[in-house]
């Protein structure tokens, strides 16, 4: 993905990392809005000089903290995906690998879920592409078809939209997303249905969950 156009951070800059940690946790904790550059290099034991170094501007720190945290669930999802043979078991390792993505890391899931929404017009870009990214798994499905069946293309962009919507309600509404996990059956059966019949639809309800594979530390 493109980035922003925001200055790069070393990877080993120390006030780099303070100040992503700081902006992570107080736009997680408190909404992108109401989250200021002082109150960010406040927290990171950092001037606002090394912040416009480091980033830019708070619109810019925001996109490439995006970009960072979605590179790494797509790395997850994809090869979790990407290990299955089939078009609907990569689906179902992918779904159930980016799922507990999102439970172990609820920060970044708030951030890069809900509050994107308001992070400016780069932020909202970025967002289309990323469920665009995911919509292009999903419409893989239609390699499955029969020659005397079509499902438009703009199917799966229009599931993955209601999966994403259905998220951020749910943050919204001051839930969280700790049993995702347990929801991957019900997304599963309304993300094939389709592009399958439904007594195989209806098989991804009572699928066992796909084990978890062991993942190197961020």
């Amino acid at each position: 993905m493109a980035r922003s156009g925001a200055p790069a951070q070393a990877p080993d800059d120390d006030v780099g990392r303070r100040l992503r940690e700081a902006m992570l946790d107080l736009v997680a904790g408190r909404g992108y809005s109401a989250t200021t550059v002082d109150a960010i290099c406040d927290r990171a034991g950092a001037g606002v000089g090394e912040f416009a170094r480091v980033f830019g501007s708070k619109e810019d720190a925001f996109v490439q903290i995006y970009l960072e945290e979605v590179e790494l669930f797509l790395a997850v999802a994809a090869s979790a995906c990407e290990i299955e043979e089939g078009w609907r078991d990569g689906l179902r390792a992918g779904a159930y690998a980016g799922a507990r993505w999102i439970r172990d890391h609820p920060r970044e899931a708030r951030f890069c879920i809900l509050e994107v929404l308001g992070a400016g017009e780069a932020a909202g870009l970025q967002r289309e592409h990323l469920l665009r990214t995911l919509a292009a798994y999903l419409d893989r499905g239609r390699k499955q078809l029969d020659r005397d069946r079509f499902v438009s293309p703009a199917f799966a962009e229009a599931i993955v939209g209601a999966i994403s919507e259905m998220l951020v309600r749910r943050l919204a509404g001051g839930g969280d997303l700790a049993d995702l996990v347990d929801l991957v059956p019900e997304l599963m059966y309304i993300a094939v249905r389709p592009y399958v019949d439904g007594e195989e639809a209806l098989e991804e309800l009572t699928r066992p969950a796909v084990p978890e594979r062991r993942r190197a530390k961020r």
